[in-house]
């Protein structure tokens, strides 16, 4: 079986049996697919600029990219232990080099897929993502597709977060700048001059595959992912993925460290003092499911802190000690949809090459 039959064949078989993967917290070789950011890449992205031209970044949903082109990158290497990502993206900057916005808009979030506008964009796809969807279409369903193979579309349009708005469309338009209407336009003029590659691999593994140097690398949230528990090894893991990759980075050069849903300095201060024995506590509640639903549900009726977030704090500020020789800058960001209406702002973590 070939490289493309078997993400065919996987892509399949999520969007067919939406029990195949039940935990949205795990990402592997044949994940779900993000549709869209949920981070606020507008208002982080002037952290990050810089006369610079060479990117690594995820491939993710494809958002990233669309926002470093933005600020002037030309050279953009993608990399995601997810192989269905590029499929995805891929459809997606075609969409967006052909259709105007309006038409994209309706594409991506009203008449989804529409296989009319698909048959048109097909042939400015490769032959592999072509192929791919035009499979996908024929054993799916739309609908299939929407409500499993995507992590979010069609999943919250009433959620805990913002109740009777479509979470994913919200996103897009609110955490991104290239749906506005001069962006738009101008990626449309740019894509012709950009150079993007694509490389499916772990973070553990990344640096040492890399034969580039970059600008800008950003690692968005890739750390919640490895660590999803504070008694794994995943701080140890991912700090030493940060060091390896800062010997890629250019002179000047700047890296996202994490992105981090809400949690703000004061909280990591604050929750980062507590025992080792409190947070085994907390993972007691991480880990019973039934704690999981309600989680959302106490946060956002009540407006207050669960002891989830308490520990994700504490684990934040484990991690954050495995950096103290590095010189990181440290921004608070307005609240996302993800704490929209209760003031938890989100934060990143930023360092630059050469910089004290």
């Amino acid at each position: 079986m070939t490289r493309l039959e078997e993400d065919i064949k996987q892509a399949i078989k999520i969007a067919k049996f939406s029990k195949y993967y039940d935990n949205y917290d795990e990402m592997k070789k044949h994940s779900r697919i993000y549709q869209n950011t949920t981070e606020n890449i507008k208002e982080y992205m002037p952290f990050l600029d810089g006369n610079y031209k060479k990117a690594l970044l995820p491939t993710a949903s494809g958002d990233h990219q669309l926002e470093a082109i933005l600020n002037g990158i030309t050279e953009i290497t993608c990399f995601d232990i997810n192989h269905l990502s590029k499929y995805f993206t891929e459809l997606k900057f075609a969409a967006i080099k052909n259709l105007s916005k309006k038409e994209f808009l309706n594409f991506m979030y009203e008449d989804i897929f529409n296989i009319p506008i698909f048959t048109y964009l097909k042939n400015n796809l490769t032959e592999d993502v072509s192929t791919f969807w035009q499979e996908l279409f024929k054993n799916c369903n739309i609908q299939e597709i929407v409500s499993n193979l995507f992590r979010y579309l069609g999943l919250q349009k009433n959620n805990a977060y913002l109740t009777g708005v479509d979470f994913s469309k919200y996103c897009a338009i609110n955490f991104t700048r290239y749906l506005e209407d001069n962006n738009y336009r101008f990626l449309q003029n740019r894509f012709g001059n950009i150079k993007i590659k694509y490389l499916d691999e772990d973070l553990s593994s990344l640096a040492s595959t890399l034969n580039d140097t970059y600008d800008l690398i950003n690692l968005t949230n890739i750390y919640e992912y490895v660590n999803s528990q504070i008694f794994y090894n995943g701080d140890q893991v991912f700090t030493q993925s940060i060091i390896n990759l800062i010997s890629r980075l250019n002179k000047d050069g700047k890296m996202l460290i994490t992105y981090l849903y809400r949690c703000c300095l004061k909280d990591i201060k604050r929750y980062g003092k507590k025992s080792i024995l409190y947070a085994k506590l907390l993972c007691l509640f991480e880990n019973n499911p039934s704690i999981k639903i309600l989680h959302d549900e106490i946060a956002y009726k009540k407006g207050q802190r669960t002891l989830m977030d308490k520990l994700y704090a504490f684990r934040n500020a484990q991690f954050i000690k495995y950096l103290s020789d590095l010189d990181i800058r440290y921004h608070e960001l307005n609240p996302t949809g993800l704490g929209c209406g209760l003031g938890f702002k989100d934060s990143i973590l930023v360092y630059q090459k050469g910089c004290k």
